[in-house]
C-alpha cells in the first residue's frame, strides 16, 4: 500500500523518510487506510491515479 503514495506525499504523510525507506515506527496500512477519505483532496495526482488502479483490479478480479 504504501507505493501507492507518491513520493512526495509518502513523505509529507510519514510513510517514507527523506531518503526513500520507509518509516519503522508504525503500522502505514492500519494507520493511513481509515484516514485515505479524509486527506484524499490533498493527495497528489499520481497517488489519486495509482489508489484508482488498485480499485479497479479489486473490482475487476
Amino acid at each position: 500500500m504504501e507505493d501507492a503514495f507518491s513520493a512526495a506525499d509518502a513523505e509529507k504523510l510519514g510513510i517514507k523518510t527523506k531518503d526513500g525507506d520507509l518509516n519503522k515506527k508504525f503500522n502505514h496500512a492500519a494507520c493511513l487506510s481509515y484516514k485515505i477519505p479524509e486527506i484524499y483532496d490533498s493527495l497528489d495526482e499520481e497517488t489519486k491515479t495509482n489508489f484508482m488502479k488498485i480499485i479497479d483490479y479489486v473490482i475487476n478480479q
